[in-house]
């Protein structure tokens, strides 16, 4: 053993992976205000699971312990590892940041979310609200599996799923003539989730598969261009599920099998 070799057992910004503006574990807290929160840092923020209603999105009491919940905005959410049964209420949201797994997570959002970033996983008791006419999300990404839920109201930027999807993705665009999905990439399979798009949708982008038979994918309005199986790395990858488009469909390119259906009620420019 050698106190002068900088390694996890003698130096715990490497265990950490740094400790500047880091204070440790936030557990069981509750921090409520009326106007703004600035900047949340920890190497964790935990809460301990308690019996809620779970009558979502209209339910006011997420099943948590630990809450923040500042009616105006929060600047900044980011963490160096796990997010564990936390609840968020808040008006606007500029940066949730957490550098592991995310679950057990209640985060409504009455406005604009400009980014969030998941290291890890989104697990599947985690859900997310962002509601109201300018309940818009910039931009999403999980480098994991997407197996929690998603509510949008507005428009979404760039939604990007590095693993599986299998929780259900909703965007209830307020304004259905706008293109309400500018750009979803999925980096591996759409299992048994979903994604529903109520308005018009740019470009989605799965690298592998795109669900199971009886699975569905709704866009209700005009889809500027779908691929499926761009990896190429992967091989056999296939539609299974039903695509509905209920407007136009400009480009439709599988690299692969399909063997689910293709029902579009507008017009179809080009199905490779």
């Amino acid at each position: 053993f050698d106190p002068f070799v900088f390694n996890r057992l003698t130096d715990i910004a490497e265990v950490l992976g740094g400790t500047s503006g880091i204070s440790g574990v936030i557990q069981d807290v509750v921090a409520v205000g009326g106007r703004d929160l600035g900047t949340v840092s920890a190497f964790q923020i935990l809460g301990t699971t308690h019996p809620g209603d779970e009558d979502r999105p209209t339910s006011f009491e997420p099943p948590v312990t630990t809450l923040f919940d500042f009616a105006n905005s929060i600047k900044t959410i980011k963490t160096l590892d796990l997010v564990e049964n936390v609840g968020v209420t808040t008006g606007s949201l500029g940066l949730f940041k957490p550098a592991s797994h995310v679950s057990g997570l209640d985060m409504r959002v009455a406005g604009q979310v400009k980014k969030i970033k998941i290291d890890g996983d989104f697990m599947d008791s985690s859900f997310l609200f962002i509601s109201g006419p300018n309940g818009n999300l910039k931009k999403f990404t999980v480098n994991g599996d997407m197996i929690g839920d998603v509510l949008v109201d507005g428009i979404v930027g760039t939604f990007d799923v590095g693993g599986d999807l299998t929780g259900d993705i909703t965007i209830r665009g307020t304004n259905s003539d706008a293109t309400v999905l500018k750009k979803f990439k999925l980096g591996g399979t759409l299992m048994s989730g979903s994604l529903d798009v109520d308005g018009n949708v740019g470009t989605i982008d799965a690298a592998m598969g795109l669900g199971t038979t009886g699975d569905r994918l709704t866009i209700r309005g005009d889809a500027k261009s779908i691929k499926v199986g761009t990896s190429r790395s992967v091989a056999g990858s296939d539609m299974a599920l039903d695509l509905f488009v209920l407007g136009d469909l400009g480009a439709f390119q599988a690299t692969g099998m399909v063997s689910g259906n293709i029902v579009v009620k507008g017009a179809a420019k080009r199905i490779d």
